[in-house]
Parts: structure tokens; C-alpha cells; sequence
């Protein structure tokens, strides 16, 4: 999703269904909780909970920062919590100096070894489906919004979620990503 801001307005095409904001094309400042700091990409959370990650741009990072100060939006500081749930799954080495980081960091959130293990194990065939099955072969990163996108079957079309089961999965994701909530406030 490329970001895009006209008349003070976000437009947003959502492709997950059924949730709140599927194909709505317009998104207010004031349905804006936060604007997202700490992630690769530029993202925002509703007020509804949702967090959305637009495509990866360096300007649009700066025009979102930008556009919070000028609505009076916090800009919050978060860890990317899916990147690092799903780095395992990247077309990369995983060495075990990466998974001790990747566990200490998750850790220190509340992310247990054992839960990490469950959460993955429950998304490896439909994730190892989408990026490598697919020809995808992403070996830099992948986040929340490629979880979502395999849970529906964008590119991956063997294993995907029902549409009954990812609707309650993608509160899931929406809680694991909120527990990368920091509590300060970024610099503006």
C-alpha cells in the first residue's frame, strides 16, 4: 500500500476483508491514533487498533512525520515485532547469533521462547508457501503485512487461511504487533 495524502486525508485501499477498513479509500487525521516510529517502513495505527505499513520509502516516511506534527498526531515509538517473529522464514542464513537476538529481543517484550515457537510453527508451511513457493524469495524482510498478505493467498496460493479463521487471526497479529509499543513518545 503506497502512502497517500490528499486534502489532509490518508487514501488506503485495505485488502483484508472483513475488517474495519476494507476498501475504504479515505482515512482522517482524526481516525489516526499514532504515526509509527521504529519500523522500516512509514505506518500508522487507528483508532480502531489497526496498524497499517505503506510501502517502503524514505520521503514518505519524512511526509508522514510531517503530516503527524501538522495534525497534532503522537508519533510513538514501537519494536517491529512480526519482522522479527518472521525472520526465520526470510531466504537468508539464520544463524543462532540471529535467533539469540531475535529471542532476547522478543523476550523482553513478553514474547516466551514457547510462544514463539507456537507462532511460528503455525504459520511455517503457509509462510515457507509464500516466499519461496511463490518465487517471492524476499531475503532482506518480512512483516506483518506479508504475514497478512499469505494468510489471504496474494501470492501464495496453495496454503492460506480461511476467511472466517484469518478474521480472528488478524486481531492476533494486531495484539502480538501492539506489544511493540513503547511507551515514549518518538521525537517529532
Amino acid at each position: 500500500m503506497k502512502l497517500n495524502i490528499k486534502n489532509n486525508n490518508i487514501r488506503i485501499l485495505i485488502p483484508y476483508k472483513p475488517l474495519k477498513y476494507y476498501k475504504k479509500d479515505i482515512l482522517k487525521h482524526n481516525e489516526i491514533n499514532c504515526v509509527i516510529n521504529g519500523y522500516m517502513w512509514p505506518a500508522i495505527k487507528t483508532k480502531t487498533d489497526e496498524i497499517f505499513i505503506f510501502q517502503y520509502s524514505e520521503e514518505d516516511k519524512i511526509i508522514l512525520s510531517r503530516y503527524a506534527r501538522e495534525n497534532n498526531i503522537p508519533i510513538i515509538d514501537y519494536q517491529d515485532i512480526w519482522s522479527d517473529i518472521l525472520e526465520p522464514f526470510i531466504d537468508t542464513e539464520y544463524t543462532e547469533e540471529t535467533r539469540n537476538l531475535i529471542n532476547k529481543r522478543l523476550n523482553k517484550i513478553g514474547i516466551e521462547e514457547v510462544e514463539l515457537s507456537r507462532i511460528r510453527n503455525e504459520i511455517q508451511e503457509m509462510m515457507d508457501d509464500y516466499n519461496i513457493n511463490s518465487g517471492l524469495w524476499d531475503w532482506v524482510n518480512l512483516n506483518m503485512n506479508d504475514l497478512l498478505d499469505a494468510c489471504i493467498g496474494r501470492i501464495n496460493k496453495k496454503i492460506k487461511m480461511t476467511e472466517k479463521y484469518f478474521t480472528e487471526y488478524y486481531w492476533f497479529v494486531m495484539s502480538i504487533q501492539e506489544k511493540g509499543r513503547r511507551r515514549t513518545t518518538a521525537s517529532t
